[in-house]
């Protein structure tokens, strides 16, 4: 699918370079978006604040994790001599916290997933509005993003974006 999207892509600024029209009249610019979102401010802040929010509760899954790991070292090591109701015990204690722990990563990489969506849609809406105000002031009849081949320093509007992703 996305090989798809950036053929169509490709074949379009194709068009456009080779078009006679487009090369007499109109003004063509690329963005490289990938870039805007590393040095965007408001990307490293969501960033940020991601890892802080996220970041204690993936600690606390590894810290049961490990606490799951002690467990199965001690049934490895103490299960030939324990009381076969205390093995049975600790197997279905075992199984339990191995449950339990799969559907809070499972609970977290949701929720991680459905925040790193939402913030993404956020900045790329905030990306392509700035680019199309950048795109309107220098009078460019089109601007291209992802899937370019090549394109000139002259051709390039990635840092008039994120001035003007600043100046907002």
């Amino acid at each position: 699918m996305r090989y798809q999207v950036m053929t169509r892509l490709v074949l379009a600024a194709c068009l456009v370079f080779f078009s006679s029209n487009a090369l007499a009249d109109g003004r063509v610019a690329f963005v490289d978006v990938a870039a805007i979102m590393e040095r965007m401010p408001e990307a490293a802040a969501i960033r940020e604040e991601m890892q802080d929010e996220f970041g204690r509760q993936e600690r606390a899954l590894r810290e049961s994790h490990e606490e799951l790991m002690a467990l199965q070292e001690r049934y490895e090591r103490d299960s030939a001599v324990m009381a076969d109701a205390d093995r049975q015990a600790l197997e279905q204690e075992m199984i339990q916290r191995q449950q339990s722990l799969q559907q809070e990563q499972r609970q977290l990489q949701q929720r991680l997933n459905q925040r790193s969506e939402r913030e993404m849609r956020r900045l790329q809406q905030m990306i392509g509005e700035a680019v199309e105000a950048v795109a309107r002031e220098g009078g460019y009849d089109m601007v291209i993003y992802d899937g370019v081949v090549y394109a000139s320093e002259r051709a390039d509007i990635t840092d008039a974006v994120l001035q003007r992703l600043a100046d907002d």
